[in-house]
């Protein structure tokens, strides 16, 4: 009969426990319950950049689901998934933006936040990029013409 488990911890009344007829050393349950108890992400929670070599700072982070997001890489993330909805890839959108050089096709008033892509809801094709204002402006009356024009006749009295 074996008198150590395979760590090399002694069999001995105290450190011995009995499952099904098996002796189990106490000293290595002990450990293997403690890492069941470790939360989901512990092992991530040591490191100090996220994949891409940005740091896990204040700043830089935030908890979504109980897990650590990279703000610069959920930005870029968020932006490509803006684009793509709308069918446009980077270049197409920088050229937007240099077309339009950097201000709102409406208003003319420099961009100071992300732009809003105008697009036709019933074709879905892009008309240009628009700052927050003018963009729901336009979304307050659902892309109907007449409308606009009444509104503009009310706004000549």
């Amino acid at each position: 009969m074996k008198t150590h488990c395979k760590a090399g911890h002694e069999f001995t009344e105290q450190n011995t426990y009995y499952y099904k007829s098996k002796r189990i050393c106490r000293t290595c349950r002990k450990k293997t319950m403690q890492k069941r108890r470790i939360p989901k992400g512990y092992a991530n929670s040591r490191k100090t950049h996220c994949p891409k070599g940005h740091p896990y700072d204040d700043s830089n982070t935030s908890l979504w689901r109980g897990k650590r997001i990279c703000k610069a890489c959920a930005k870029v993330n968020a932006d490509w998934q803006r684009l793509k909805k709308y069918g446009l890839d980077r270049q197409t959108y920088q050229e937007l933006l240099i077309k339009q050089k950097n201000k709102c096709v409406l208003c003319l008033k420099e961009f100071s936040s992300t732009p809003h892509i105008d697009h036709n809801h019933e074709t879905g094709k892009v008309r240009g990029l628009l700052c927050y204002p003018c963009n729901s402006g336009l979304g307050q009356f659902e892309d109907d013409v007449d409308r606009l024009k009444r509104a503009i006749k009310y706004l000549k009295k």
